[in-house]
């Protein structure tokens, strides 16, 4: 054989290295490493055909290597090998790995805790809601955008309460209806609209209703026109003071507006001893004695000259008073009002005004109106009103609607009572009376302060 052929043949045959280009040895076995015995190993490889499959001994030797791949990267932990510890998988799930993101929001697979994170757990807090609860809800659901039916009474949905375009109108909407807001409205605009008796007839205009245009009106004019003329009343009340006195002469009480008497040594006289407060002190001084102070000139408290045929139309009569030694003084006669005649007291007959109904102390502080000896009264004292505090009385004297009124008031600025009567209205004139009477019954004597006092009315110029 050509030795460079045997060379060749050797090379192919022998895996060996070369030394010099040329072949040390020779290992080839014919049994084994000759093309015909590696046909038949590849034979025995499985191809796509399915005509050859692996034996036995090979895939055990697949399963194991692929089992130990498995366990190698902890994946065998996945449905197989429990973990080491359930608190804690971060053994066999790493901080950081894409499992560990599904399991925890902040990468710390030690943060998972199986009986609130599970898909179980998260489907136990869900709850399962019964096929028909949920078809049940989707109809109410639905029915919120459907029209109900006509006049219904129900209020199971916003739709009820809305109502529908056929529901008979309602206007005496009282705290029991269960009417809907449709029939509401159609019953408000049919009292505007039509029916006998109802505000705007057919075909009538808001300037026909009012009488705008000259004519008669409907059943609004009198009450609109009335309702206008409050507004501009409002706006052209004037007061007329007709008398006020905070006691700011130096030379005493001005006789040409008050005139101050007393009996025996008893006092009616300016006083400045209370701090900053300037008043009149009506001392009885003794007991059984009084002192009196009243107004020079003479007032109206007759409501009946307050109407719209008079220029007049509120009288009030505003004081400050406070009183020293309460339980002396006489209930008796005690006044602080108005009365028909310059002598007068509780006891006389049309007066309007203040006295005690009982023992002062008590808090009887009584209201009264008295027309010829017939009395309306009401105690005004209640809760947190001391008398032997300072408070502001009042006396309003109107007209309203036809109705004669006198309205008391007495309050200290936080509490405030307040008695309105409107039987036994005298039709009077007279003076502010402010009348004190000691009891009589020794040890202190009773006296009345009269702070800021005034007297004044609203003239109202109507057109």
């Amino acid at each position: 054989m050509d030795t460079e052929l045997k060379k060749n043949l050797i090379l192919i045959q022998n895996k060996g290295a070369l030394v010099n280009g040329e072949p040390t040895s020779s290992s080839y076995d014919n049994t084994t490493d000759s093309l015909e015995q590696i046909s038949d190993e590849i034979a025995k490889i499985p191809k796509s055909d399915a005509a050859v499959s692996w034996n036995a001994t090979a895939l055990a030797d697949i399963q194991t290597q692929a089992e130990d791949a498995l366990i190698v990267d902890n994946l065998d932990h996945l449905e197989k090998t429990a973990v080491a510890n359930n608190a804690d998988m971060t053994a066999e799930v790493s901080d950081g790995t894409v499992l560990s993101n599904i399991l925890s929001k902040t990468s710390d697979t030690s943060t998972y805790v199986v009986g609130t994170d599970s898909l179980e757990a998260i489907s136990d807090k869900i709850g399962t809601p019964a096929a028909a609860s949920v078809s049940a809800d989707i109809v109410v659901i639905d029915g919120f955008h459907d029209v109900p039916a006509a006049d219904v009474v129900t209020n199971a949905q916003m739709r009820d309460v809305v109502g529908n375009k056929t529901d008979a109108n309602e206007s005496n909407f009282g705290a029991a209806t269960t009417k809907s807001i449709v029939a509401g409205l159609k019953g408000i605009a049919r009292i505007i609209n039509r029916g006998s008796g109802n505000i705007i007839t057919n075909g009538k205009s808001l300037i026909d209703v009012l009488g705008l245009d000259g004519g008669t009106g409907g059943p609004l004019k009198s009450q609109t026109w009335d309702l206008i003329q409050t507004i501009l009343d409002l706006k052209r009340d004037e007061t007329i003071v007709k008398l006020t006195d905070a006691w700011n002469d130096e030379d005493g009480i001005n006789a040409n507006v008050w005139v101050a008497t007393g009996s025996g040594t008893a006092t009616a006289a300016r006083d400045t001893s209370e701090g900053g407060k300037l008043k009149v002190r009506l001392d009885t001084v003794a007991g059984a004695q009084t002192a009196r102070l009243r107004s020079y000139d003479r007032f109206s408290y007759a409501p009946s000259t307050m109407t719209g045929a008079h220029i007049i139309r509120k009288t009030v009569l505003e004081f400050e008073a406070k009183f020293t030694n309460l339980a002396n003084v006489d209930e008796t006669t005690f006044f602080m009002g108005l009365t028909p005649a310059t002598g007068d007291d509780r006891t006389t007959n049309n007066v309007v005004g203040f006295f005690f109904s009982g023992a002062p102390a008590s808090g009887t502080l009584t209201a009264i109106t008295d027309n010829g000896g017939a009395e309306t009264v009401t105690t005004v004292v209640g809760t947190g009103i001391t008398l032997t505090n300072w408070h502001k009385y009042m006396i309003e004297i109107y007209d309203n609607a036809a109705t004669a009124t006198i309205k008391f008031t007495v309050t200290n600025g936080t509490t405030t009572n307040t008695a309105t009567y409107t039987t036994n209205i005298p039709t009077q004139n007279g003076f502010i009376q402010f009348y004190n009477v000691d009891d009589n019954a020794g040890g202190t004597f009773a006296i009345l302060d009269i702070g800021m006092a005034r007297m004044y009315s609203y003239d109202t110029l109507r057109y």
